[in-house]
């Protein structure tokens, strides 16, 4: 099972980061889930040692007017 967290960044201090990380550690591990990450832009707050592969999207992920 293929499973993509869409996040805007992963910014080490965000909630919504950590419980996704979190979410995506027990998939991994309950049901070796091959986990992967899609982030708009790279940050220098993001997480170091994030242990699931990561994507970093081209567009800014603005609407269109």
């Amino acid at each position: 099972m293929k499973i993509l967290f869409y996040l805007h960044n992963l910014w080490e201090i965000s909630a919504t980061t950590r419980l996704a990380v979190d979410l995506a550690t027990v998939l991994k591990d309950k049901y070796s889930a091959d986990i992967e990450f899609a982030v708009n832009k790279i940050n220098q707050d993001d997480i170091k040692n994030l242990p699931f592969k990561r994507h970093v999207l081209n567009r800014k992920g603005e609407f269109c007017r």
